[in-house]
């Protein structure tokens, strides 16, 4: 029991402390990391990869897109599909951003 309680505290640190990504939720540095490893991603993608509702996902993306950490763009193989993609100043973020539990 002792474990997962160190376990769960380890967590909670790690999401509140980022100290390299100012005003970085943990879920939000989740999605840029997630889209820096597989540029071009599409919501329902990050969705399927963070095992989280598409909506939810589309709901941090817009406030990454809004913070110009993201940009959409549409896909070279289906216009109706929007490509994610970190801008230089999500790469910035990303870069000096600390390692997570």
């Amino acid at each position: 029991m002792d474990a997962l309680r160190r376990l769960v505290r380890t967590l909670g640190t790690s999401a509140r402390s980022t100290p390299g990504a100012r005003g970085i939720s943990g879920a939000q540095l989740f999605l840029l990391r997630a889209i820096e490893a597989s540029p071009g991603s599409s919501l329902s993608e990050l969705a399927a990869r963070a095992m989280a509702r598409q909506s939810t996902i589309s709901e941090v993306v817009a406030r990454l897109v809004e913070r110009r950490l993201v940009a959409r763009n549409k896909a070279d193989d289906d216009a109706r599909r929007l490509a994610l993609a970190l801008t230089p100043r999500g790469r910035a973020i990303v870069a000096r951003a600390p390692q997570t539990a």
